[in-house]
């Protein structure tokens, strides 16, 4: 059985049966917290083990590769979809250094809806040439400023983080000197809590936007 990741999407309704076929039969799981407590709560009670994704990402791809080699069912759990700045990339590069380009055979991944597409779709907008940066964990500006100067459509995604939030990226862009963008900015995609607001820099600047969110 290949290491399965599956992307769950933004709402319980998004998780398609074939992966609650495998979250039924699988014999380790890993997955952040939010999604550990969504499993939980709308695909009812887990019996595999489970590892909670932290800063040693390397340690839990070790776990499922071993899981893997035992012949048991492991399986990745992502939001959105896994390719869109998400796990499964980082499993694919994982594995490929690790054990060589062979070792991406073991690996099947269950695509899903990416947080770029459900914010473009309650925009209306046509997301087929939308530049997407993302801020994780990044300690420079670079890739946005270089998304702005080459971007050829009227709108950038960017995925943010607790530090690159919506108010900071406004001061950001005030400071780069763009004055003009509207931020369309998205909380809790797909959730009950889900919540939108559109403002301009100088208002976006001051705006405590809930945490996770990204904006276009």
């Amino acid at each position: 059985m290949p290491i399965i990741v599956a992307g769950l999407g933004f709402a319980p309704e998004h998780i398609p049966s074939q992966v609650k076929k495998f979250l039924a039969r699988a014999t380790l799981i890993a997955a952040g917290q939010s999604n550990l407590e969504l499993i939980a709560r709308d695909c009812g009670p887990i019996a595999a083990p489970c590892l909670v994704l932290d800063k040693d990402l390397a340690k839990t791809f070790t776990a499922l590769w071993d899981e893997h080699t035992r012949d048991g069912t492991a399986l990745l759990l992502a939001s959105g979809d896994p390719l869109f700045f998400g796990a499964a990339s980082t499993l694919r590069n994982w594995l490929r250094d690790t054990y060589g380009r062979e070792a991406l055979h073991d690996l099947h991944i269950i695509p899903n809806i990416s947080s770029l597409q459900a914010m473009a779709a309650r925009l209306g907008l046509d997301w087929s040439d939308l530049p997407c940066v993302s801020l994780h964990g990044r300690a420079d500006w670079f890739p946005l400023w270089q998304a702005l100067a080459q971007a050829h459509s009227s709108h950038i995604c960017l995925l943010t983080d607790t530090v690159h939030s919506p108010a900071y990226v406004a001061n950001a862009l005030i400071a780069r000197g763009c004055e003009d963008p509207l931020l369309h900015i998205f909380s809790h995609l797909g959730s009950e809590a889900e919540d939108y607001a559109c403002l301009p820099l100088k208002k976006a600047r001051a705006y405590d936007a809930a945490s996770p969110n990204a904006l276009i």
